[in-house]
C-alpha cells in the first residue's frame, strides 16, 4: 500500500484549498447560531470569518484565481459588521457588571449609559442582520464553488511549491509585521501599533492552529500567541469602551448646552432634537466609569509591558522565526509519514531501542545533576 503523503509536502494550492474549505464549514456551522439565544453565537461566527479570512491572506497567491478581490471585500465588509456588534455587546456586559458596585449618585448615569449602549447594540445587530442576509448566502455559494473547482496551480506561480514553504513565507512575512507592532509599543498612548500586533497575532495562530496536528512542536507558539492576543484583546476593549465614554461625555455636554439655550432663548427652534433618553444632569458615573475603564487600560499595559515587551516576546519571536525559517525541523513531516524520524530505522538498531537509549541517558544526566 502506497504511503500517504503528508498534508504540508502536497502542492500549496491543494493545502491552500483544504484547509479554505474546513474554514468555510466552521464558518457555515457558525452561521446557523447567530442571533440564536446562545450568547456566544456572535463570537463564535466572528472567529470562524477571521480564521477563513486569514486562510485566503495566508495562501493569497494560490488562491487568487479562485477567490476574486470581490469575494475578500465582501468578507471584510461583514467581519467589520461583525466586530461593531460584538465590541457593543462587550462594553454593554462591562458596564452591566460595574453598576451594582457604583454609588447610588452615580448609577443614573450609568444607567443612562447602559441603555445608550443598548441601543447602539439593536441598531448594530440589525445592520449585521441585514448584511448577513445580503452577503452570506452569496459568499457561502460562490466559495463552495471555486473551492470545490480543480486545484491547478495559478498563472505565473510555481507548480513544485509546497505547502510547507507557503506557510513558512506567510508566517516568516507576519511575523515581521507583529515584531514591528510590538516594537513601535512603548507607552499606552501607542494603541494603535498595540493594536496592529494583536492582529498579526491572531493571524499567526489561526494560521499555525489549522496545521497543529501536522506539526506538533508549534502548539507551545500557540499558546503563547493566544495569551498575547488575550493581553492585547483587554487593552482593545478598553479602547473601545473608552470611545464610547468619550461620545457619552460630548452627548452629555450636548445636552448641558440645550438645556441652557432653552433657558436664554426659549423662542429659538431646536434644529436637531436629541434621539433617544435624554443624559442625566448630574454625570458623576460618568466620571466613575472613566476612572474605572482608565486605570483598567493602564494595569493593562504594565502587565502587557512587563510580561511581554520586557520577558515573553523576545522568546515568542525566536520561535516565530524559527518556524519562519524551517529550522531546528519544526515544519517537518507529519508524524508517522514517509521521511518522517519516527519511521526511519538506522541499520541494526531495533526502532524500541532507541527511546530506552534516550530514557537512560536521560537518567545519567538527572543523576549528574544531583
Amino acid at each position: 500500500m502506497k504511503p500517504r503523503t503528508p498534508v504540508l509536502d502536497r502542492p500549496a494550492v491543494q493545502v491552500a484549498g483544504a484547509v479554505a474549505r474546513d474554514d468555510l464549514d466552521r464558518w457555515v456551522k457558525a452561521r446557523k447560531q447567530l442571533g440564536r439565544d446562545d450568547l456566544d453565537g456572535l463570537h463564535d461566527f466572528r472567529v470562524a470569518l477571521r480564521r477563513l479570512r486569514s486562510t485566503l491572506r495566508a495562501f493569497r497567491a494560490e488562491l487568487k484565481t479562485r477567490v476574486p478581490r470581490r469575494t475578500r471585500r465582501r468578507l471584510r465588509r461583514l467581519a467589520r459588521a461583525a466586530g461593531a456588534s460584538r465590541n457593543l455587546q462587550v462594553g454593554r456586559e462591562w458596564l452591566l457588571a460595574q453598576l451594582d458596585t457604583l454609588k447610588p449618585s452615580e448609577q443614573t448615569a450609568a444607567q443612562w449609559l447602559i441603555a445608550r449602549a443598548t441601543a447602539r447594540q439593536a441598531d448594530a445587530d440589525k445592520n449585521l442582520a441585514r448584511r448577513v442576509a445580503k452577503d452570506f448566502p452569496r459568499l457561502k455559494r460562490k466559495l463552495r464553488r471555486s473551492l470545490r473547482g480543480p486545484e491547478a496551480s495559478p498563472a505565473g506561480s510555481q507548480p513544485s511549491k509546497r505547502g510547507s514553504v507557503a506557510l513558512r513565507d506567510a508566517v516568516r512575512r507576519w511575523t515581521k509585521e507583529l515584531e514591528r507592532g510590538l516594537q513601535a509599543t512603548r507607552t499606552a498612548a501607542d494603541w494603535e501599533d498595540a493594536h496592529a500586533a494583536r492582529i498579526w497575532a491572531k493571524r499567526i495562530r489561526y494560521l499555525l492552529r489549522s496545521f497543529k496536528r501536522e506539526l506538533p512542536r508549534v502548539r507551545a507558539a500557540i499558546q503563547q500567541l493566544a495569551a498575547l492576543q488575550d493581553v492585547l484583546g483587554s487593552l482593545q476593549d478598553a479602547r473601545v469602551l473608552a470611545g464610547e465614554l468619550r461620545a457619552a461625555f460630548v452627548e452629555a455636554a450636548g445636552e448641558q448646552a440645550q438645556r441652557a439655550c432653552d433657558l436664554l432663548m426659549p423662542w429659538a427652534p431646536v434644529v436637531e432634537p436629541t434621539a433617544g433618553p435624554s443624559p442625566p444632569a448630574d454625570q458623576a458615573g460618568l466620571v466613575a466609569l472613566a476612572g474605572r475603564i482608565g486605570n483598567e487600560y493602564e494595569a493593562t499595559f504594565a502587565r502587557f509591558h512587563r510580561e511581554w515587551l520586557e520577558e515573553g516576546a523576545a522568546s515568542l519571536l525566536f520561535q516565530l522565526h524559527q518556524i519562519g525559517s524551517g529550522r531546528r525541523q519544526l515544519l517537518r513531516r507529519a508524524r508517522g509519514g514517509p521521511g518522517s524520524r519516527r519511521t526511519r530505522r538506522r541499520p541494526g538498531v531495533p526502532v524500541a531501542v532507541r527511546p530506552i537509549r534516550r530514557m537512560a541517558a536521560g537518567k545519567v544526566a538527572t543523576r549528574a545533576a544531583k
